[in-house]
């Protein structure tokens, strides 16, 4: 059951990575928000999500398909500035998974 609740979350993760995607231009303004966002969504979860096939659904599947670290290192290798979409991804992930985990734990 597990690994079709990963297949499924990961899908749907994929799809929305996908349709985030389409805002990219000279900068990659949709992997950004794809990033922040699965980061976000990561750290509201962490703190409430006891189940193993919530996490695995959402967390794993879901927030792993919407992030990939892949897609961040060709376009940081590609981009004109690789430091300041570095900076700016790294940051920003990092302040949204601890604010979700914050929000989360109010």
């Amino acid at each position: 059951m597990i690994i079709f609740l990963l297949a499924v979350g990961g899908g749907l993760g994929a799809g929305m990575r996908y349709a985030l995607s389409r805002f990219n231009n000279a900068f990659p303004y949709g992997t950004l928000l794809a990033n922040v966002l699965a980061s976000f969504f990561i750290g509201v979860c962490i703190p409430s999500i006891q189940s193993g096939e919530l996490l695995a659904f959402f967390v794993v599947g879901f927030c792993g398909s919407l992030s990939t670290v892949s897609t961040y290192a060709i376009e940081a290798a590609t981009s004109e500035k690789p430091l300041r979409y570095g900076i700016i991804t790294w940051s920003l992930t990092l302040g949204a998974v601890s604010l979700g985990y914050f929000l989360a734990m109010l």
